[in-house]
C-alpha cells in the first residue's frame, strides 16, 4: 500500500513539474507612462460633463475666476487641489486596452477635462470616469487613447462639482482681509491685523 502511494505521489509530482515548466513565464504588466501636465502653463481649465453644464475656470492676473456673466471668483483651494492632483497622479494599473468596458468604467458618462495655456491652446486632455472600488483611484483615459488607466488620485468627485461648488466662499461681514480674529482672551476683542 505504501509503495502504491509513493508511486502515485511521484507520478503526480512529475506531471505537475512537466506542466509547470511548459507554461510561459509570467511577465509583470508594464505600466503605461503617463505624461502629467505642466501646471505652471495652465491658464484655463475646461470641465465638460457628458450630461450637464460646461464649466470654465480661468486665471486672470493671478486669480482664478469661474467664467460666466459676469465672471466670479473661483474657490482657490478647490482649483489648487485639482491641479495638484493632476500634477502628482501616477498610474496604478492599465484597466483595459479597448473601449469595450466604457459603460462600466464611466467613460461614456465621464467628464472631459481640458487644460489650456495663455493662448487658449489645449495641451492636456483627460476623460475622468468612475471612482475605483478602493475609493482612492479613478478611471481615466488620456486624450484619444483607447486605454483606460487607474490613477492614484480621487479625481471623480473633484471634476463633477456643480458650478456653484466652484465659486469662492462668500467673505464674512466685518472680515475684509480675513486677518482680524477674535482673541481667546480679552472678552472677544478684535485684534488689528498688525498684531496677529
Amino acid at each position: 500500500m505504501k509503495r502504491a502511494i509513493f508511486w502515485v505521489g511521484l507520478l503526480a509530482l512529475a506531471g505537475w513539474s512537466a506542466w509547470r515548466f511548459s507554461q510561459p513565464d509570467v511577465v509583470p504588466q508594464a505600466h503605461v507612462s503617463l505624461v502629467t501636465p505642466d501646471i505652471s502653463k495652465v491658464a484655463v481649465i475646461d470641465l465638460m460633463p457628458a450630461s450637464g453644464i460646461r464649466i470654465r475656470l480661468k486665471k486672470k492676473d493671478g486669480t482664478w475666476l469661474l467664467a460666466g456673466s459676469p465672471d466670479v471668483p473661483a474657490n482657490r483651494e478647490s482649483v489648487s487641489h485639482l491641479l495638484g492632483n493632476l500634477a502628482d497622479m501616477r498610474v496604478i494599473r492599465v484597466v483595459t486596452h479597448t473601449h469595450a468596458h466604457d459603460d462600466t468604467l464611466g467613460m461614456n458618462k465621464g467628464v472631459k477635462l481640458v487644460l489650456r495655456d495663455q493662448a487658449d491652446t489645449a495641451f492636456f486632455h483627460l476623460t475622468v470616469g468612475k471612482q475605483g472600488s478602493d475609493l482612492i483611484s479613478t478611471y481615466v483615459r488620456v486624450g484619444q487613447s483607447p486605454e483606460v488607466l487607474a490613477v492614484n488620485k480621487p479625481l471623480a468627485w473633484q471634476v463633477m462639482r456643480s458650478p456653484n461648488a466652484w465659486k469662492a466662499p462668500p467673505s464674512k461681514p466685518g472680515d475684509a482681509s480675513g486677518a482680524a480674529r477674535k482673541t481667546s482672551q480679552g472678552g472677544g476683542k478684535l485684534l488689528p491685523p498688525e498684531n496677529l
